[in-house]
């Protein structure tokens, strides 16, 4: 008797650690939908390609900061400097 009351006590306790743990995610994604479902409905698509805008002048986007964008990954790296006369890698 005394078993079964502490092993339902014990589930009862790690079912209620399961939800607080839990709870602050699930807070996460519901604040985010709730709030950004709206922004992104009204800026639409262009949102995902515009460039950031000026403070004050409307909502912009993130097209800057979109890496898969048009399939141009080398624009954004940087180009070697020329050596002098030194062929080593740059991991060696």
């Amino acid at each position: 008797m005394l078993r079964e009351v502490k092993e339902r006590l014990f589930l009862c306790g790690i079912a209620v650690a399961a939800v607080l743990t839990v709870m602050p995610l699930f807070h996460i994604i519901y604040t985010v939908a709730v709030e950004g479902i709206p922004v992104l409905m009204k800026a639409g698509l262009n949102f995902l390609t515009d460039t950031l805008a000026p403070p004050g002048e409307g909502l912009g986007g993130i097209g800057p900061a979109n890496f898969w964008d048009f399939g141009n990954h080398n624009s954004r790296i940087a180009p070697r400097p020329a050596s002098s006369g030194d062929n080593r890698s740059l991991c060696s």
